[in-house]
């Protein structure tokens, strides 16, 4: 079995959301640097942020206005304001509708990335994976353990994408992933302090987020409780 270096972090944020009354969106910034991020005009954002940390997520914001706006960022330190572009150069913009629920990412490259996903289903824990390692994973999972084929999974998920929210009993699971160069038996996972395999506990009707991303040739991981 092989690990890794990873960066460990379970957020508990305040503010609770229900997905099927409220358009949502949440944040993950996967830069060195924290980061503002303002949807819309500075006289009159959909929404704004300041002060996301470096290598996490944020809880899901639920946002009072729909339309289309443009996707503002920048370093926190910093009073120059970048936007979205496309592979032209010109500004793209972002439609909200109500009731949609989407995660914007500040990618280690500096850019903006966007996913918008899908009401979840189920009356237990909704899980959604990203893999942002560069290559594609042979599979990545929320589970008791590896073998363990009764919770959620995703296989030869590419990179740069987001799934959507699956649901899981509610209970306390590990997050595992395994590369294309790793045989059945073989995967990565989060240790504990005791070199076990760090369980999370997954509350019903909670939403989180597993990312798995690789900074200087090292592969970390994170899960966060998105939902309050």
């Amino acid at each position: 079995m092989k690990t890794v270096l990873l960066l460990i972090a379970l957020f508990h944020l305040v503010l609770s959301y229900s997905y099927s009354e409220n358009t949502g969106v949440f944040f993950i910034n996967i830069t060195d640097q924290s980061a503002d991020i303002r949807l819309g005009d500075e006289s009159n954002p959909a929404y704004y942020i300041n002060g996301i940390s470096p290598y996490s997520a944020t809880g899901i914001k639920t946002l009072l206005k729909t339309g289309k706006f443009r996707i503002n960022y920048k370093s926190s330190d910093n009073d120059d304001w970048k936007f979205w572009i496309d592979k032209n150069k010109n500004a793209k913009v972002l439609s909200i509708n109500d009731g949609d629920l989407f995660c914007i990412l500040l990618s280690d490259k500096g850019d903006i990335g966007y996913y918008k996903l899908k009401e979840p289903e189920g009356k237990g824990a909704f899980v959604c994976f990203l893999n942002l390692t560069g290559e594609k994973l042979k599979k990545m999972s929320v589970a008791g353990s590896m073998e363990d084929e009764s919770e959620i999974s995703v296989n030869n998920i590419d990179t740069k994408t987001m799934t959507n929210f699956g649901s899981i009993k509610e209970g306390a699971y590990a997050v595992y992933w395994q590369t294309n160069d790793q045989s059945k038996n073989d995967y990565h996972t989060i240790k504990d302090d005791d070199g076990n395999d760090k369980e999370f506990n997954f509350k019903k009707r909670n939403y989180y987020i597993c990312v798995i991303f690789k900074k200087d040739d090292v592969i970390y991981a994170l899960c966060n409780d998105i939902s309050h």
